[in-house]
């Protein structure tokens, strides 16, 4: 399902609950969703493998988990500007949702390494991670991120400020396959890091790299 920009919770309610073997909705953009509507959707569609909060601000841990409790077969999680989403929830998809192969956190302002971490040690089917303005990300779970997910395709950590060239060489080591990085604005990155990783990753395209 691709919402409408109609803003009625209602009638996702009501898609929600005559569609029980949905698998992938589309919410972004949609301010006003808050908790209640994601547990109301969650509880009617377990089979659902792509979820799209991606502007919801209102949004808490108090939804995430109600999808990490309902949507084991989950794949794709995008919660771009949730800023009131924490580790905790996070931490809890990770352990409940193995297969997720797509998560998108940009502008999750309260994530930090520990997220990083526990994605990395139980999604091993992780290829795609966007961690754009997650300032407490730091070098030391961008490291055990490419230690434990050698399969990864898509990394960015654009505006990500603790980021330097340690994790980058890291990468370069060890994610051969990764199509795009994006580095915007880190500015700890120097042409070093940036030769390597082009040099380590056959496949990336150097206008994917933005420094």
């Amino acid at each position: 399902y691709k919402r409408q920009n109609y803003g009625y919770e209602r009638t996702i309610l009501s898609i929600s609950l005559y569609c029980a073997r949905l698998e992938t909705i589309d919410l972004s953009c949609c301010p006003n969703i808050r908790d209640n509507t994601v547990l109301s959707i969650t509880k009617s569609c377990r089979l659902l493998q792509s979820i799209d909060l991606g502007g919801c601000c209102n949004v808490t841990d108090v939804g995430v988990l109600s999808i990490a409790k309902h949507c084991p077969s989950l794949h794709s999680l995008l919660m771009n500007g949730c800023y009131k989403v924490t580790d905790m929830s996070i931490c809890i998809i990770a352990m409940q949702c193995k297969r997720i192969q797509v998560l998108f956190l940009n502008g999750c302002l309260l994530i930090t390494d520990n997220t990083v971490r526990v994605v990395s040690s139980h999604c091993r089917h992780l290829n795609s991670l966007y961690l754009n303005g997650c300032n407490y990300v730091t070098d030391q779970s961008i490291i055990f991120l490419s230690n434990k997910c050698s399969g990864l395709t898509t990394l960015t950590l654009g505006c990500c400020s603790n980021i330097s060239d340690a994790c980058v060489m890291n990468v370069a080591n060890n994610c051969s396959l990764l199509l795009s990085l994006d580095l915007y604005r880190c500015h700890h990155i120097t042409d070093t890091a940036v030769t390597t990783v082009s040099m380590a990753c056959k496949a990336l395209k150097l206008s994917l790299i933005h420094i």
